[in-house]
């Protein structure tokens, strides 16, 4: 069964790396500035490997909102993400 996208939608991975490319930016480049290797930026933007740190790089280079970006991460029902500790 197909689902047709919403514009609310998070990107899937390919949609990310055709956003940095619209934008001009490689993941090489980008990595660059964020301080990781490249390898690291592939697998927050194909969803195996979790870092608000690179999440944020990302995001920024898209100029969105993490959350925007990583919806999947940041939802209530994401029971993989670690609980923060209450103040």
């Amino acid at each position: 069964m197909s689902q047709t996208k919403n514009q609310t939608a998070p990107p899937d991975p390919y949609d990310i790396q055709a956003m940095l490319k619209r934008k001009g930016i490689t993941q090489k480049e980008l990595a660059r500035q964020i301080g990781v290797s490249e390898m690291v930026v592939s697998k927050a933007i194909h969803f195996s490997l979790v870092s608000e740190r690179v999440f944020q790089g990302i995001a920024d280079a898209l100029g969105m909102d993490r959350r925007q970006v990583f919806g999947w991460y940041y939802s209530p029902d994401n029971r993989k993400r670690r609980p923060r500790k209450q103040a």
